[in-house]
Formats: C-alpha cells, structure tokens, sequence
C-alpha cells in the first residue's frame, strides 16, 4: 500500500500530504522517502526541507540533518525552522551553549519567530536553567503565551524547577485549553508524581 501511495504517479500536492501524515504519524522511513522524492522533481519550498531535516533529526541522522539544515538556511536566510532545526541537532549532541548561540545568531527579524522562542525555552530547559526558562515565558505576549508547545515547556519549567503548585497551574491551563489525550496523559503523570496534596487552582 505504501508503494502505491509514493508511486511516481502521485502528484506533488498529494506526496506532501502524505509526508506529513507519515511524519506525524510515527512512518518517519516513509515521510522520508516522500520528501526525498519531492526535492527529486524541484521542491524546494521551506516546509518541505524543515520537514526533511526533521525526519533525518528523528531517524538519528545528525549529520545528513545538519547538512539539510544548513542547505534550508542558504536557500531561506530567514527561516526560523532552519536556525532552530540547527540549535536542535546541537542540543541532541549535548552542545547546549553552541545551541543557544545558534538561536542567538539568527536574524533580528525572525527572534519573535514561535520556533526559535520554543527552541530556547527547551534548550534551557534542558540545561537545567528553569529560572531563566520561566522568565522568558512570563514576557510573552498573549497569543504566544497560549502557544501548546509554549504551555508545555512552562509546565516543565516548573515541574523540575521545584514548584508543583505552579506546575499544576500550568497543566490546568494546559488542558483547559488543548483539552486533548496528551494533556490528560501529562496532568495524570504529574498528579501520580506529586499526589493529591496539590490541587490546581487555574480557573
């Protein structure tokens, strides 16, 4: 059935389709092999190389990733998906401070850009600076505040920063506003972590 899909008869809108339900669908071989197949008949549009990058980033290919990253940023000076996708493959090696310094580097224009906010949130979560992490959230505007992936890493921040009442706020706004599995499975977790003891208050 996948041959048949990614068959060469396919047409271009219908490969990206399918590479992106493959690549968020846990098929990353073959959302792989759909983008490959686009750049093959001339797509270079930016979705198409982020997409690639991540699914070389996703299949432990750091170096090919690298390499497609920096061809997406030669090509979109100011894509923030490039720069960020770079500070990512930095980050996955352990080389957190070049990852902050890559997102740093990227273009005034693009600093505002959702992906280089979410990236160095996480980057800075993940070196253990959750201080720094929760000072940059609380000076976002509204609409990116209420960002899922912004939400996530504020709830996180919290979480290993020591504060269980705040992270419980944090995970009720969460899923009061992406009321879905994931944040159900993530307000569970943290309930089972600190037990009944702390109650949201989120209204």
């Amino acid at each position: 059935i996948i041959r048949t899909l990614m068959s060469e008869s396919q047409p271009d809108w219908a490969l990206r389709e399918f590479a992106r339900a493959f690549l968020f669908g846990d098929a990353t071989q073959e959302a792989l092999q759909c983008l490959n197949q686009l750049i093959e008949r001339g797509d270079y549009a930016e979705q198409t190389l982020a997409r690639r990058g991540l699914a070389l980033r996703w299949l432990n290919r750091d170096e090919d990733a690298e390499v497609a990253y920096r061809e997406m940023q030669r090509r979109y000076p100011q894509s923030a998906a490039a720069y960020s996708g770079l500070a990512y493959i930095a980050a996955d090696r352990g080389q957190f401070a070049e990852a902050l310094r890559t997102l740093d580097h990227a273009p005034d224009s693009i600093q505002g850009d959702r992906d280089i906010v979410v990236g160095r949130i996480q980057i800075l979560n993940w070196m253990g600076r959750h201080y720094e992490a929760q000072r940059l959230i609380a000076g976002l505007p509204g609409a990116l505040a209420a960002n899922r992936d912004i939400l996530n890493e504020s709830v996180l921040a919290e979480r290993w920063g020591g504060n269980p009442s705040a992270a419980m706020r944090e995970i009720a706004r969460l899923e009061s506003l992406y009321p879905d599995q994931r944040s159900r499975d993530l307000l569970r977790e943290l309930r089972t972590e600190y037990g009944h003891a702390v109650t949201p208050s989120f209204r």
